[in-house]
This record gives C-alpha cells, sequence and structure tokens, in this order.
C-alpha cells in the first residue's frame, strides 16, 4: 500500500491518494477530508520526533510513550475522517 499525500489550498485540508499494488493487480483511490491538530498537539510530536532521539533520558521515555500513543489516536481519528 502506497499513501501520496496532495498539496491543498485551504488549510488544514488534505488529500491523499491511496494505492494497493500486488502481483499484476493494481487499484487505487482518493481520500479528501478536513483535519485539525492543536499547536499543543503538534508541540509534542516535534518534541517525540526531534528532540527525545538526542535526549531519551529519564523521564523522557515515558513522555514518548503517552506521545506514541497519542500519535496512533490521532492516526486513528484521521483514518475516521477519511472514510
Amino acid at each position: 500500500m502506497t499513501l501520496t499525500q496532495h498539496a491543498q489550498s485551504q488549510s488544514d485540508c488534505y488529500s491523499v491518494e491511496i494505492t494497493l499494488a500486488g502481483n499484476c493487480d493494481r487499484a487505487t483511490g482518493d481520500a479528501h477530508f478536513e483535519f485539525k491538530v492543536n499547536v499543543k498537539d503538534r508541540e509534542k510530536i516535534r518534541w517525540y520526533l526531534e528532540d527525545f532521539l538526542e535526549y531519551p533520558q529519564d523521564p523522557a521515555p515515558k513522555i514518548a510513550a503517552n506521545i506514541e500513543q497519542q500519535m496512533i489516536d490521532i492516526g486513528i481519528e484521521m483514518c475516521d475522517f477519511a472514510r
């Protein structure tokens, strides 16, 4: 499966192309949806992707585990919006 995000002119609006390919068969589809991640959550994700990798000492792993769960929840919510 391949997901390709296409730029949208409107903020917080997304267009994603989904491609499934296997043995000679190929199927594609598009999903268009609006989705917002608040400033606080964006900062947590930024910390996880940038700072945590450089400074993984305690208590960072516990904080990171909470953010990992939050990213999973955001992903599930995005999939619900895309339906």
